[in-house]
């Protein structure tokens, strides 16, 4: 849903409620329904005040949709993704990857903070589950990583070797136990 869809839903599901509600409290206590050409006459004097605020305010709400959105910067060997004042690293692969399989449709990239910057993430738009960008790109090793070493899917993380997560290249990912991470994070 496009954000010109989510103020109309928005401003029709609250403040035509409101305002109904309102004319019928004036009502004599017998009369409990607006007539339906009350209720037009309402819907359509509230849908012209939002047109009007929205076209006075187009520049904002433009601006609004766009600062949500990524920004792609393409370069020869590493490519950054800005979002949401936060720039994510692509090497031709990873990148690839996220255009074909990370970035569809269903899903809202979102940014996920820790103490060494964020984590490229995306969130289900039905269920709200979020998958980590170097997880998904690491899907394969993983599971040649547990299946050789004989251990749970739960016991495995993907660690950034420069310990920034903004670093999403395979090469700079390495897959270990999560007791093997805190050791080498606690060090």
């Amino acid at each position: 849903m496009g954000f010109f869809d989510w103020v109309l839903k928005k401003f029709f599901s609250i403040k035509s409620k409101k305002v109904l509600e309102e004319k019928q409290k004036q009502l004599p206590p017998k009369v409990s329904e607006v007539s339906k050409k009350e209720k037009e006459e309402v819907e359509l004097n509230d849908f012209q005040k939002l047109i009007k605020n929205l076209e006075e305010n187009r520049g904002e709400v433009i601006k609004h949709q766009e600062e949500g959105k990524p920004k792609m910067y393409y370069g020869d060997e590493i490519s950054i993704l800005e979002f949401q004042g936060e720039k994510f690293g692509f090497d031709q692969e990873s990148l690839d990857f996220y255009n074909e399989e990370f970035n569809k449709k269903g899903y809202t990239i979102i940014k996920v903070p820790s103490k060494n910057g964020s984590y490229l993430a995306r969130e289900n738009n039905e269920t709200g589950k979020i998958s980590y960008f170097h997880i998904s790109l690491m899907e394969k090793e993983i599971e040649d990583f547990c299946f050789e070493n004989k251990c749970d899917r739960k016991e495995v993380v993907v660690h950034h070797k420069k310990f920034n997560p903004s670093i999403n290249m395979r090469k700079d990912l390495q897959v270990m136990t999560e007791n093997e991470h805190n050791k080498l994070h606690n060090r």
